[in-house]
């Protein structure tokens, strides 16, 4: 099983960066920087977090992470559904779009930045944003992110 979650994990985001389909959403555009103008939503609408496809415990990994996983999901949106407000301050993640598109709002940007099929975004530690589907079809992302642990086991009991 943990050969198979590094496999899906390398294997998505070196099909990714070899096909030049990574969209780096790190930064805001030049010149769009500044407070967002748009209201964040701070609950979910029609969002279903669904199946965590792998998880790795770090701390029995070389790199002797204590408390921390790596775990690796599906995500879920319905059209018109929202990611409500958060933020990855301890909670690094990539995902990977792989159907549809989702609009993402963060709070540094004056502008939304559209993610569409096969694009890659990195969150770290001031990422803090939200999303919402203004498409026709269901946006699924494979998102891979390192959880503390027991932040993880509480987000499993309110079944994230």
């Amino acid at each position: 099983m943990r050969h198979l979650v590094r496999a899906i994990a390398f294997g998505v985001f070196g099909m990714a960066v070899l096909s030049g389909q990574v969209l780096a959403l790190e930064a805001c555009p030049a010149g769009k920087e500044g407070k967002s103008p748009f209201q964040a939503p701070t609950a979910p609408n029609g969002t279903e977090f669904t199946n965590i496809l792998g998880v790795m415990d770090l701390s029995k990994e070389t790199v002797m992470l204590k408390d921390h996983t790596l775990r690796i999901r599906t995500v879920t949106v319905s059209p018109g559904g929202i990611i409500p407000l958060h933020n990855h301050a301890d909670r690094p993640a990539f995902f990977f779009m792989k159907n549809g598109s989702l609009t993402l709002f963060r709070q540094d940007c004056t502008v939304p930045q559209v993610l569409k099929e096969g694009d890659v975004s990195p969150e770290g530690k001031g990422t803090v944003h939200w999303a919402r589907n203004d498409g026709k079809e269901f946006a699924i992302l494979l998102v891979t992110d390192v959880v503390h642990t027991p932040s993880m086991d509480k987000a499993k009991k309110e079944h994230m």
